[in-house]
Order: structure tokens, then sequence, then C-alpha cells
């Protein structure tokens, strides 16, 4: 599907999206796709080299926008993408919450580390 061929979608012009996981896959094509309909992303990736690989990517398509940083299971990185947005592009009216990671590996072969890091990641970031 060419993103550049969407409808247009009423109301998202000017807006700010926020959308965790934005480095790749599901969330990049959905970080592209909102930049192509007018809103500023701010995208997020768990690196400082994920993030700038956002910023780079929103730039060469010509979006308003940029990528930070954020562990969504980690609440004072929550709290300080809160701050950060709040004072450059405004609090977010599109939040698309995408993040997510998996350990590919059996059930019983995963440590209680992999399945914490999984659950915090999955599950528990979304009460944050």
């Amino acid at each position: 599907m060419d993103l550049a061929e969407l409808q247009p979608w009423p109301g998202i012009d000017g807006q700010v999206a926020l959308v965790t996981g934005a480095s790749r896959g599901i969330g990049r094509a959905i970080a592209e796709a909102l930049g192509r309909q007018g809103a500023t992303v701010v995208g997020t990736a768990t690196t400082e080299q994920g993030a700038s690989g956002i910023s780079t990517f929103l730039a060469e398509l010509d979006v308003a926008g940029r990528g930070m940083v954020l562990d969504v299971g980690d609440s004072s990185s929550v709290e300080a993408l809160y701050k950060d947005l709040k004072e450059a592009e405004g609090l977010p009216a599109i939040l698309v919450n995408n993040a997510g990671i998996t350990r590919d590996n059996l059930l019983m072969r995963m440590s209680v580390e992999e399945w914490d890091e999984v659950l915090n990641t999955n599950l528990s970031s979304l009460y944050r």
C-alpha cells in the first residue's frame, strides 16, 4: 500500500501524535501515515540510535516531528517524556501505544527476568 494515496483524515492536520515503538514495523508505518496527514509526529524508541533514526526518517518524509528515547516500562522515563512534550510540541491529541517486545523463547525456558521484562513493557506500561 502506498501511504501517499491515503484519503485525508479530518482533524489530523496540525495535531501532535505520539507513537511509541516507532523505530520499525507497525509503529513506523503509523508514524508515517499520521505525518503524511499533517500531524506533528513524536515517535519513540528505547535507544538514542533508534530515536535518531526516527528523526531522520521523518525529516526525509518532510514530516514535522522528531524521535525521542522512551522506556515505557520506566515511570521516570514516561514522566520525562511527558514534560518534554508538554514544553516543546504540546500534549498529544493522538496516542498510538504501539511499544511491545517479545523474547522468542518457550515459556518453560524463559528466565524470570525475561518474563518480567515482557510483562512490564507489554502490560504494566499501559498503567503508567
